[in-house]
């Protein structure tokens, strides 16, 4: 499947930082972000604010039509997808910039992942 309406946005790789003062660990994204060519668009799912009686859009589809492999990260212990041509992986978890410039951290964060052909992530809205 050729995919259409491409844009760039920025993946953002999930870490664990260790906190040396504390003494803790709390999750937090990489420094810089990978650039890809992809399709976000919303899903037809709403999410009711109960405060104030607002809906809004919490749940994005992201497709990506780029050759990748999927592959067993040790680490984390869950599958990921590394992406031949840049040499990137993802995995749930990680972030992804939509509205926001890598600088300022991401705004959205993977949920699943499947794989159809191309890669096709649930994004849900972080915060």
């Amino acid at each position: 499947m050729r995919l259409k309406n491409l844009a760039e946005y920025y993946i953002m790789q999930r870490r664990v930082i260790r906190d040396e003062q504390e003494g803790g660990r709390y999750e937090g994204f990489s420094e810089m972000g990978v650039p890809v060519m992809a399709h976000i668009y919303d899903k037809k799912s709403q999410v009711t604010d109960g405060t104030a009686g607002m809906k809004r859009e919490s749940v994005k589809l992201m497709l990506i039509d780029m050759p990748h492999k999927a592959v067993y990260d040790t680490e984390t212990k869950q599958e990921a997808y590394e992406m031949e041509d840049m040499g990137a992986r993802l995995q749930v978890g990680d972030g992804v910039c939509v509205y926001t410039a890598p600088e300022q951290g991401p705004d959205y964060r993977v949920r699943e992942i499947a794989d159809p052909g191309h890669l096709e992530c649930k994004l849900e809205r972080i915060g």
